[in-house]
């Protein structure tokens, strides 16, 4: 769990920081910036306490070592996937993206099984000539598909006890994180025969629709993280910019002031 937290995050924060600095241009390489400091941590973590490559492969080894010894939890799944999920025009809703996600894990997890043991047993080859040439990218995906299960119960967990109006909020941005994954994989779902092609051609449009529906959270989220605020740190475009830009100093970041409020406007 460990290690496939730490590998998403990291992987995360880089993907974050690199979009976000796209979007912002030069004025995210600005002393006062803090874009920066995602992209150099990012690389860091990646490295850092174990490479996240080479921890894929740990999960994985522990994954396999749990199935033999009968203790591993394998994601419990609500709908059908030879027969509910396949049958469905849409996998938009919440329940049939959480099922899809949990099937990627366990269609990894029975086609490594049977791959190794056909090349080990059948074949007769080496464990570490297989482990380290043939099954590499197997490997990857399989460590990466149980992380973002394992990341998906916490949410869906804490979704539900979570309280009040923000229930809805927070069961938004879980959606709309599903069908990032469901369609990052599309092509992979279409395959195995678990997504019907009208679903899988609608769900570019639920996806685009999801991303609408955040927009108007946006505040809610971003606050959510509960980051430190200190305009001292931030650099002018997050904060008063048309105070700035009045002024012809470019170099007088205090003349910005306090955080910029977005739902106002500019103050011109």
């Amino acid at each position: 769990m460990c290690c496939a937290v730490k590998g998403l995050a990291g992987w995360n924060l880089e993907h974050v920081s690199t979009i976000c600095r796209e979007r912002c241009g030069g004025g995210s390489y600005t002393a006062h910036s803090r874009i920066h400091e995602g992209i150099m941590t990012s690389h860091s973590a990646m490295t850092a306490e174990g490479d996240n490559r080479v921890l894929m492969q740990k999960i994985v080894k522990d994954i396999l070592s749990d199935m033999q010894k009968g203790v591993f939890r394998a994601p419990k799944m609500t709908k059908c996937p030879k027969r509910g999920l396949p049958a469905q025009e849409s996998v938009s809703d919440l329940e049939s993206l959480v099922n899809l996600v949990y099937f990627k894990e366990l269609a990894e997890t029975k086609a490594m099984a049977e791959s190794l043991q056909h090349k080990l047993l059948t074949e007769g080859k080496k464990f570490y000539d297989v482990w380290m040439h043939e099954v590499s990218d197997q490997i990857q995906s399989l460590a990466v598909a149980y992380g973002e299960r394992f990341c998906l119960e916490a949410a869906t967990e804490a979704l539900q006890k979570m309280p009040g109006k923000g229930k809805a909020v927070l069961a938004k941005a879980v959606r709309l994180h599903c069908l990032a994954l469901v369609r990052e994989h599309l092509g992979w779902y279409l395959l195995q025969g678990v997504v019907s092609h009208k679903a899988g051609a609608a769900l570019e449009a639920d996806y685009q629709a999801a991303v609408q529906d955040c927009l108007g959270h946006l505040n809610e989220y971003i606050e959510a993280f509960n980051l430190p605020k200190v305009p001292q740190l931030f650099p002018p475009i997050v904060r008063d910019y048309a105070k700035f830009n009045e002024q012809p100093d470019q170099d007088n970041v205090e003349a910005a002031g306090g955080f910029f409020d977005f739902r106002q406007g500019p103050k011109l």
